[in-house]
């Protein structure tokens, strides 16, 4: 339910429900205060990024000098359960950048504000539609979406042309033209799967036909058959030396990023988070030589491969001001703020004015990723309980990588788990 407020700060509408608040009148409100209201704001940016937001934030509250912004880095990995312990004992933050994996969950739990008929109708038109997608909960909006990513691609241009092809559009390319990779680039492979992380499976599963959940009925799906066919797809081109044969779990991650960044390994699949590392390495000391193209399908699959991942900002129930809280993440998510984070971090905006404006378009990354996001991008479930539908995948997925069950046997456990994960 939303909070009783001033009488000035909201349009009363003739049909006999709230409008969106009126944020000149919030801000000359909040301006004309003795003291200024004092906002906590829990973040979870990386360093680099960090400074960008301290610029942006230092901007704000010059620009609104009613309102104070009490920042505090929490550490992604602990931030979900912290946020959760503090909210639900009424010690949480004001405003939180929340996975968007974390927003129906904590709006099913309560502990968020509704921000549905706070969002003008122009806003909600700018703001693209799988970003907004994320943050409903039961026909409401819980926060505004402030940065979007997918996975892509990122290949080396230079090993591509050195071979004379291009990254493949289709998995059953990659395989065809393994041959012509090998022989200008003897024992390097053309593409590095994550063996650790089920998140990279995904453009698999939904490629080859599968899917995660009935988007219906919520029941699993997991153990398709497409599915199976999926796991099953990537274990026959470890075995015929399409892709790597390593299996080191603990090191996954950093082992494929540094294949690329050293000229090991001449493609991976990972997001806008890993330009900067990637720029740091010496195959990319020319930035152009790092391509960006779209994640490969199955031939005559879905093309909508790519799952969306991304931060929204979200204020909590318990806040005691949340007029200006939205003032904040409204202001942090206009196109011009994010525009300053794509230009200096590589991130990528959630509205699509931003997309035109020169800082955003001048950085290729950026504008590539972009793209990548408009043609390939899918949502994974938005439901309460999504964020733990991965632990379970995680495990079947090893299990099968490590040859310890067939795939068919793997999921149809991970199906079992997912249910005990979504029951009631």
């Amino acid at each position: 339910m939303r909070r009783l407020i001033t009488a000035g700060t909201l349009t009363f509408t003739a049909a006999g429900g709230w409008a969106q608040l009126d944020l000149a009148q919030v801000a000359a409100d909040l301006a004309a205060r003795a003291v200024p209201v004092r906002l906590t704001f829990w973040q979870t940016h990386n360093a680099e990024e960090t400074v960008t937001l301290q610029a942006l934030v230092a901007s704000f509250e010059a620009q609104f000098p009613g309102v104070d912004i009490d920042m505090a880095y929490e550490p992604f990995d602990g931030a979900h359960d912290k946020f959760l312990v503090a909210a639900q004992a009424g010690e949480g933050p004001d405003v939180m950048r929340a996975e968007i994996m974390w927003v129906s969950e904590f709006a099913s739990l309560g502990l968020l504000r509704e921000v549905t008929y706070d969002l003008t109708d122009e806003d909600r038109a700018d703001f693209l539609p799988n970003t907004l997608a994320t943050a409903d909960y039961d026909g409401d909006l819980w926060g505004l979406p402030q940065v979007t990513d997918c996975l892509a691609l990122l290949y080396n241009r230079r090993m591509f042309e050195r071979a004379g092809l291009t990254p493949p559009a289709t998995w059953q390319e990659l395989v065809a033209q393994r041959d012509e990779w090998q022989a200008a680039h003897p024992g390097i492979h053309e593409f590095a799967f994550a063996i650790s992380d089920s998140y990279f499976f995904l453009p698999f599963l939904w490629s080859f036909g599968g899917d995660m959940l009935d988007p219906d009925t919520h029941e699993p799906l997991i153990h398709s058959a497409e599915a199976a066919a999926a796991l099953q797809f990537i274990l026959d081109q470890q075995d015929a030396g399409v892709l790597p044969p390593d299996f080191d779990i603990a090191n996954d991650y950093n082992n494929r990023m540094e294949a690329l960044k050293n000229g090991r390994v001449g493609s991976i699949l990972n997001g806008p988070w890993a330009t900067a590392d990637l720029l740091a390495g010496p195959e990319f000391s020319d930035p152009a030589n790092l391509g960006i193209a779209p994640v490969p399908h199955s031939e005559g699959g879905d093309v909508r491969v790519a799952p969306v991942g991304g931060h929204t900002l979200v204020i909590s129930a318990g806040c005691d001001e949340p007029e200006a809280a939205y003032l904040f993440i409204h202001w942090l998510t206009q196109p011009g703020q994010q525009a300053v984070f794509a230009e200096r971090n590589n991130l990528l905006p959630t509205r699509e004015s931003a997309y035109s404006l020169p800082a955003v378009q001048g950085n290729r990354l950026v504008a590539e990723f972009g793209e990548v996001l408009a043609a390939t991008a899918r949502n994974r479930p938005v439901l309460p309980n999504a964020g733990n539908l991965f632990p379970p995948l995680d495990r079947g997925f090893q299990e099968a990588m490590r040859r310890a069950r067939p795939p068919a046997e793997a999921l149809r456990q991970v199906a079992t788990d997912w249910r005990g994960v979504l029951a009631p």
